[in-house]
């Protein structure tokens, strides 16, 4: 895969071993839980292959506020490892509110990619990346 900087953001170029993956995730009131895959499992990173965040969507589709965390773990639904987004993204008191950016950060083989509720809200996550060789 070969990574360009744009404006606003990166370009993958990908190639015939690359994989798009959605991932997804929905916690309520101060939770944290592994991302899933397509087939509703903890998604681990694969060994030789590497995990590349490209794009994320929250809704918090229950109103209250919602603030998120997400991090690169050794274990499933925790809070702990490389913080790979912090305190302070958001959501605050509505029926339905959602939040989407393009995000770039790695996630090694062997690794999980955890989504932490730090409100009382509840909330769902959708990551979209590419699965690589490592």
């Amino acid at each position: 895969m070969e990574v360009i900087a744009v404006d606003r953001g990166v370009k993958l170029i990908l190639d015939s071993t690359d994989e798009v993956k959605c991932l997804y995730q929905r916690v309520g009131g101060s939770g944290t839980k592994t991302l899933h895959d397509g087939a509703n499992n903890n998604f681990q990173i694969p060994v030789g292959r590497k995990y590349i965040g490209n794009y994320i969507y929250v809704q918090a589709p229950e109103g209250g506020n919602s603030e998120f965390n997400l991090y690169d773990s050794a274990s499933t639904d925790s809070a702990t490892g490389t913080t790979l987004i912090a305190d302070g993204f958001r959501l605050l008191n509505s029926a339905t509110t959602v939040c989407e950016f393009p995000v770039f950060f790695e996630v090694a083989a062997g690794r999980y990619i955890n989504y932490k509720e730090g409100d009382a809200g509840s909330s769902a996550i959708t990551l979209i990346g590419v699965l690589t060789n490592a």
